[in-house]
């Protein structure tokens, strides 16, 4: 970046014309206001140098030792500010041209200025400002597309498409290797999940099957106990007080007996399926637990085996567990032939008092 406005000696010389411009006082007209846009201007350019260094480098190139001459002139002010207006507007449109920013409204009211009275600039003054208004915008842009920075801007412009190009490609190549690889992993985990106890966690499925199908038997048959049970009292209540001939001896109950041993019969046996139906829900429970074992071990046994490399009863609680016995109290269930001995003696008393 050229440094022309951030130097002492510009900076001095932007400031004393300035200085001599608002010395003169002019009546209300096309002089004041163009001597008024000079100084706002040439305060800008004093106030913030390494901006305008860094935005008008075209003008710097090619009019700034010009314009040096005529503000350095000591008759510029007399009759040399037409020129003066005319370069620092080219300055001007320049300056906006560079600038991101939107448009501000003092460019365009100078811009309008310079329009609107452009036949009252001589004939040189106006030469410049048809110039900067109509013709500096292409020379600006035929020397920046000529200029080595342009060059760079498209040689890294056509990188930039090779390299987006390139990537779409990798894109494309990754994408379909990703595919294979997820197909892959998928067949591995599938080979995985078929060998992985595959035929302990088999069985024990085929066996909750089998057990979800005795316990929806075993809660029939107890629905049914629990229903034959209350009934046979019933009929067996009605049948005494309706037909029965009183109480008048041990005899006399003797035809209650075959009805009072099927109830007691019937208890019992209600006992046991309740039992038997806890027992099947209580074997589902430890059939599940061992399902969700064999899920979970291979790992656990490949972690285990790393910190525990030394210790070779690493899975006995687990394999405890796996083939024990699903049943959890067998000595605590009722066989469907106890009691019947008590029964018996009960009914043997019954007839040797009567």
């Amino acid at each position: 970046m050229a440094i022309f406005f951030a130097s002492d000696k510009v900076r001095n010389e932007l400031e004393s014309l300035e200085r001599r411009i608002n010395e003169k006082n002019y009546p209300t007209g096309f002089i004041k206001e163009r001597n008024d846009k000079i100084c706002s201007i040439l305060r800008l350019m004093i106030s913030n140098p390494e901006h305008w260094d860094k935005r008008t480098p075209f003008n710097i190139e090619h009019i700034a030792n010009a314009f040096m001459d005529f503000v350095g002139d000591e008759g510029v002010v007399e009759d040399g500010l037409n020129m003066i207006f005319a370069v620092l507007l080219r300055f001007c449109i320049e300056e906006h041209s560079n600038n991101p920013s939107e448009l501000s409204n003092d460019y365009q009211f100078l811009k309008a200025f310079a329009i609107d009275n452009i036949n009252k600039f001589e004939e040189a003054s106006r030469s410049q400002v048809n110039y900067a208004l109509h013709s500096m915008h292409l020379a600006i842009f035929r020397k920046l597309i000529h200029s080595g920075n342009f060059k760079a801007l498209q040689d890294f412009t056509a990188a930039q498409r090779s390299a987006e190009q390139l990537k779409n490609d990798w894109d494309i190549i990754i994408n379909e290797k990703q595919k294979e690889i997820n197909q892959l992993q998928k067949t591995l985990t599938n080979q995985k999940d078929a060998f992985n106890f595959v035929g302990l966690y088999s069985g024990f499925e085929s066996l909750g099957r089998v057990k979800n199908e005795q316990l929806i038997w075993a809660r029939r048959f107890l629905l049914g106990l629990g229903i034959a049970v209350p009934v046979m009292i019933i009929i067996s209540s009605i049948y005494f007080i309706f037909f029965g001939k009183g109480i008048n001896s041990l005899k006399d109950l003797m035809p209650m007996i075959p009805s009072l041993s099927l109830s007691i019969i019937l208890i019992y046996y209600f006992r046991v399926a309740l039992g038997n139906y806890n027992n099947i829900r209580a074997q589902i429970v430890q059939i599940d637990l061992r399902k969700s074992l064999c899920q979970f071990i291979q790992n656990y046994a490949e972690y285990s085996s790393k910190i525990k490399t030394k210790d070779s009863n690493l899975l006995d609680k687990f394999e405890d567990i796996i083939f024990s016995n699903i049943m959890p109290s067998e000595d605590k269930i009722p066989s469907s032939f106890d009691g019947l001995a008590q029964i018996a003696s009960l009914i043997s008393a019954v007839k040797n008092k009567a």
